[in-house]
């Protein structure tokens, strides 16, 4: 019954870290923006947040399977997606603030999480292999 208390317990950290990583993530790159920024830059229809949720997942990633290529992908993609709008200087250094605060708050809390400990897929196996037997 422990192993099961230890796993939830686990899970429980799993799900608590992708929302620091993500909603926690969205609220202090937008404090940041609050406190470097004169004017607003519209965001359109609000979707930046999601994207920046799912920019620091992928490069959570990418830190943590220390997989470079997939950091330079979300990078690149972003730039592709905002190329035409990179001509204005001021979207321009938004833009370049904005990717750099959250490659360093991603890669911040990725190598804390790491150092804490959790997330090891060893610890998953002997749970994913009595798992499967019950289905198979």
């Amino acid at each position: 019954m422990s192993v099961i208390i230890s796993y939830l317990f686990e899970f429980i950290l799993q799900i608590l870290f992708l929302l620091i990583l993500t909603i926690l993530g969205n609220k202090i790159i937008k404090d940041f923006f609050g406190f470097l920024q004169e004017k607003k830059l519209d965001d359109g229809n609000k979707l930046g947040r999601h994207i920046g949720s799912l920019e620091r997942v992928l490069m959570a990633v990418g830190f943590y399977s220390h997989k470079w290529e997939i950091i330079t992908a979300v990078v690149a993609l972003k730039t592709l997606a905002r190329f035409k709008q990179l001509d204005d200087k001021d979207f321009a250094e938004y833009f370049l603030i904005g990717s750099m605060a959250s490659i360093i708050y991603c890669f911040i809390f990725t190598e804390f999480y790491r150092q804490i400990g959790f997330f090891k897929l060893d610890r998953w196996s002997p749970l994913l292999n009595n798992l499967q037997q019950l289905f198979i």
